[in-house]
């Protein structure tokens, strides 16, 4: 498997987020609210690479303090 540079990695979510003109509806992956389950109330969650929040909203609303860092700032303002 091809290694993409950190430089274009950015600038192809960018790409991909700049066409996109709503938030995504999807919901959120059962595996990662299963995981997220198991941690104490209020954990501290960092959602890397979190686009428009798919994961940290509904973690989030459940009472966990979520940080969501993603390279495309388009993804982090739907």
């Amino acid at each position: 498997m091809p290694v993409i540079p950190p430089g274009d990695a950015r600038r192809i979510w960018r790409e991909r987020w700049a066409a996109h003109d709503a938030q995504v509806d999807r919901a959120p992956s059962d595996w990662v609210m299963r995981a997220c389950a198991t941690l104490p109330a209020g954990a501290r969650i960092a959602d890397l690479a979190g686009g428009d929040g798919r994961h940290a909203v509904p973690l989030a609303a459940l009472g966990h303090e979520v940080v969501l860092l993603d390279f495309a700032e388009r993804a982090v303002r739907l």
